[in-house]
């Protein structure tokens, strides 16, 4: 079963990018021949991250080798890359790099963060002339449309992904805004890189608990965009999620496992895969809380309330709910109930959802967060709110709005804090 599961997401992955990305335990060899077909002369330019952990050195060394072996060289030097949330100084630092060695092509080397930095680095040294207030590229599609009013080509980025993340291959990149004191959430295609690599290798040095946040995070995705998307692609979010959710949970307790590269390369494709989905659609239930992380880890905070949600969102949601029970069921988390009955089936699914959280030692209400209490409420329930204002509640399988929102909200966060399930009204 996990070895069909598997090549499905390998098919998912390979299918979507098309033949620019490069998932494989020998791929940290073949970058150098990657960049050779950039053309001869190309000036390439390394943005690296991770300096200060024991593996960067070897991994920068094969890198240099397979650069210098296909006849290639590193053009000015590497640039150190930026540090965790990609703070908007990092991303600056590098862009005055870039302005002074003027590269044809950059490559990004490092996390989801470091990632993050050096491609809206690449871009917003292109741009920053006309748009010099990066604030201003937050809206979707500005980028791309900034580059049109310019005249100007977006610069080619290859990201060598060396943590479990999907900013390798989307079109988003979270930076850390600090004038505001907030993220902010780039989401264009010219933000995608136009190469990706990933070797698995290059994960086993990191923590189980950052390796466990990262699989969650890959399960919140696709589960999110699952339960609340209805556009014209449903049946492929729905195969490409169910697919995404199952391979977290046959493989999320082993990938905490150090030496298990097998397991920690599933959840990075669940990862791609819950990046392909958000592509194609986006997230609510949990993720309408994720700028709050200074409650506790985004990660944690969405996966605790998603199955709250799904009972809020059970009176229209049925038939997804039946088939997130038979993939629960598949991966021994028995999830009974009928669609004639979606109410009793998502706090079925919700339990069950329960006990794969408890396996992985994963909180499954707010008040089993350390130093969340009651008067925690009422940011949640603002922040979702707002949240949904601002994308004027759309993509919702139930009717929320100004008006009710808050009531249903508040009754949701209070039971995801006691763990009732009775207190969730379903509008």
């Amino acid at each position: 079963m996990s070895e069909d599961i598997l090549q499905s997401a390998r098919s998912i992955v390979s299918e979507y990018t098309g033949g620019s990305y490069v998932f494989d335990e020998s791929c940290t060899d073949q970058i150098g021949n990657m960049l050779s077909g950039f053309g001869e002369g190309r000036k390439i330019s390394f943005v690296m991250g991770g300096e200060e952990q024991p593996w960067a050195n070897k991994l920068h060394d094969k890198i240099k080798l397979s650069v210098v072996t296909n006849g290639l060289a590193m053009h000015g030097g590497v640039i150190r890359g930026a540090g965790p949330n990609a703070p908007v100084e990092d991303v600056l630092r590098i862009v005055a790099m870039l302005e002074e060695w003027e590269p044809d092509v950059v490559v990004a080397v490092g996390g989801g963060s470091a990632i993050d930095a050096a491609k809206t680095a690449a871009l917003y040294w292109k741009l920053k002339a006309k748009f010099p207030k990066i604030e201003t590229y937050e809206a979707p599609g500005a980028i791309s449309e900034m580059f049109a009013k310019a005249g100007k080509t977006i610069p080619p980025v290859v990201a060598f992904m060396t943590s479990i993340a999907s900013s390798h291959i989307n079109c988003f990149a979270n930076i850390f805004f600090t004038p505001e004191k907030r993220m902010l959430n780039l989401n264009d295609p010219a933000l995608r890189p136009a190469k990706a690599l990933f070797d698995p290798r290059w994960t086993m040095s990191l923590p189980s608990e950052r390796v466990k946040e990262a699989a969650i995070e890959a399960f919140s995705h696709c589960m999110e965009t699952y339960l609340t998307y209805s556009g014209e692609y449903g049946e492929y979010i729905e195969y490409v999620c169910l697919v995404a959710m199952e391979l977290v949970m046959q493989f999320a307790e082993a990938s905490l496992d150090e030496n298990d590269v097998k397991a920690r390369g599933a959840v990075a494709m669940a990862s791609d895969i819950g990046g392909i989905a958000l592509m194609t659609a986006r997230p609510n239930c949990g993720h309408l809380n994720a700028n709050l992380c200074s409650i506790s880890g985004h990660s944690t905070l969405c996966a605790v309330l998603n199955p709250y949600y799904a009972v809020l969102y059970s009176s229209t949601t049925g038939d997804k709910l039946a088939k997130i029970a038979a993939v629960l069921s598949r991966c021994g988390y028995d999830a009974p109930g009928s669609v004639d009955d979606p109410r009793a089936l998502s706090e079925s699914v919700a339990e069950a959802l329960m006990q794969f959280y408890r396996k992985l030692n994963i909180p499954t209400r707010l008040s089993e967060i350390p130093g969340f209490d009651e008067s925690k409420l009422a940011e949640l329930i603002e922040s979702a709110t707002r949240e949904l204002a601002r994308s004027g509640f759309r993509q919702l399988p139930v009717e929320l709005n100004l008006i009710n929102a808050a009531k249903y909200l508040r009754l949701l966060y209070q039971s995801a804090f006691t763990g009732d399930y009775s207190l969730i009204m379903n509008p």
